[in-house]
């Protein structure tokens, strides 16, 4: 009997696996676009900056599975809210018990799986590829101009002194420094949304091509284009007055009163640089954080008032913080937000012609054949 049933078991395992696998690969092949995109760019910047594959390809290894697992907290986080406060059913753990046999039974974590490696391959080649900018590509060459952009743009006044006598309280600079740290937890959260959650393929694709548009144009070709490390390492690099001294100096007078975890990460990403062999990368033109809060906006406007009032409060906040915080000049995010627009629309038509083709092509396979 108890062999019967481990034969069972194994055989109901078994078909689990292969219903995944069978899932993953037809996802794989309805995500053919991206895949074939973020093999190319990681080959293209692994060449560029002579980044050994084996290499790339064990940091893959290691982001794919701190993705699954942030994906998991962030599925039950949703899970749970979406059940307390929209389904409201009598019986919450029955509710999610259901949820989790629905999910195996249409092999949801084989779509799940397909949908979210070819991002962790994007991570992996990015962050290998952006401590190289300054070493391959002419070191950081625009901040004086970027600087003096900012300063014409803004009616001859640097853009955070424009700011600084609305927002430069030590507690409004703490809420801006708490807002722009949460950027990576709602960037991963926005990204598990639409590879769990988005029911509409067009969109969930057009969503999640824009955000890897965004990481290889904005954050990497524009990055090479201009490279620049920022107003808070201005001095270090340009000669002469420092038009960013006295907004460092209160930052680090309001470090040293109530912390700022932006100051801590500017001495952490200088001391990384000034190593000789740096592992994160410090590049300011154009502004990676104002870019991605941006799409997120454009991608969540259609899911009702208060996820596009969060997420356009969130992008604002963004926005003042990395002027205020030292991070970017004003140019940084100007060309950010156009260029996380332009690619926002510029992925609609090839999505809306993929997905047409996609359900043409599985239209033509029920088409009866002559025999």
């Amino acid at each position: 009997m108890l062999l019967r049933s481990m034969e069972w078991t194994a055989g109901t395992a078994g078909r689990a696996v292969r219903q995944h696998a069978s899932a993953f690969r037809r996802e794989s092949s309805r995500n053919a676009p991206m895949v074939v995109l973020v093999f190319a760019y990681a080959a293209a910047v692994g060449a560029a900056a002579g980044i050994r594959m084996p290499s790339m390809a064990s940091y893959f290894v290691q982001i794919l599975r701190e993705l699954c697992l942030y994906g998991l907290v962030t599925v039950t986080v949703l899970g749970i809210a979406y059940c307390l406060l929209v389904a409201r059913p009598a019986s919450p753990i029955r509710y999610f018990a259901n949820a989790i046999v629905s999910a195996s039974r249409t092999a949801a974590l084989g779509r799940w799986a397909a949908r979210l490696w070819p991002f962790a391959l994007l991570a992996a080649a990015f962050s290998m590829f952006k401590p190289t900018i300054s070493a391959h590509f002419s070191g950081f060459a625009w901040d004086a101009q970027l600087a003096e952009l900012g300063r014409v743009m803004h009616f001859g006044i640097m853009p955070w002194r424009f700011l600084q006598p609305l927002f430069g309280h030590p507690w409004i600079t703490r809420v801006l420094d708490v807002n722009y740290a949460l950027w990576f937890a709602v960037m991963w959260m926005f990204l598990i949304g639409m590879i769990v959650f988005c029911r509409d393929e067009a969109h969930r694709q057009r969503s999640l091509m824009s955000f890897m548009l965004v990481w290889i144009v904005v954050g990497t070709c524009l990055a090479v284009a201009f490279p620049s490390a920022g107003p808070c390492y201005y001095g270090k690099f340009i000669a002469g007055p420092n038009p960013y001294a006295e907004l460092m100096d209160y930052l680090q007078r309001t470090h040293d009163s109530i912390g700022l975890m932006a100051v801590d990460a500017q001495t952490a990403l200088w001391n990384d640089y000034a190593s000789g062999q740096p592992r994160h990368g410090i590049s300011a033109m154009p502004s990676m954080h104002n870019a991605v809060a941006a799409l997120m906006v454009f991608a969540c406007w259609r899911y009702g008032i208060w996820l596009r009032l969060a997420l356009s409060l969130h992008a604002l906040l963004v926005f003042l913080g990395s002027i205020l915080l030292g991070w970017h000049y004003g140019a940084d995010a100007y060309v950010a937000w156009a260029s996380a627009f332009i690619l926002w629309r510029a992925a609609e038509l090839p999505t809306r012609w993929w997905i047409a083709h996609l359900d043409q092509r599985g239209s033509e396979r029920l088409i009866p054949q002559p025999a």
